[in-house]
């Protein structure tokens, strides 16, 4: 079981692996977006704010980045070499990768081989998990 760095993340990553007595290993490039300057702040602030950058964002997530923060094609080449260096040390059996949205909605667009300018297009905001077979 391999999780992001953050103390949400990891907490759940312990609850599935505590019971399969499972060791639950950190990867810092599983960690959410950094949102920069954005961090914390409500998304209205941010619309209000930040409107030109937001609009970017949105409109082309690959390259649009909050001020002093990261891409979405930023998370989307760190977290996905990752998950292929994970795969690549287990070959046989099973893994969990526990993350924020936008770093596992990146990891995902690669498996369905769905371009990540078009990933606003099935993120729901809800808590989900998926089983992939590769």
């Amino acid at each position: 079981i391999y999780s992001s760095p953050s103390a949400c993340c990891f907490s759940t990553a312990y609850e599935i692996a505590s019971p399969r007595k499972l060791r639950v290993k950190k990867i810092k490039e599983l960690a959410e977006l950094n949102h920069g300057v954005w961090e914390g702040l409500r998304i209205i602030d941010v619309k209000k704010r930040y409107k030109k950058q937001y609009n970017a964002w949105k409109a082309s997530p690959s390259v649009g980045r909050p001020p002093k923060g990261e891409s979405i094609g930023d998370v989307y080449d760190r977290a996905v070499s990752t998950m292929h260096k994970i795969l690549d040390r287990h070959k046989n059996g099973n893994i969990c990768l526990v993350s924020g949205d936008i770093a596992l909605y990146t990891i995902k667009c690669h498996l369905k081989n769905i371009d990540i300018e078009k990933m606003w297009n099935f993120i729901t905001g809800k808590t989900w998990w998926e089983v992939f077979d590769i």
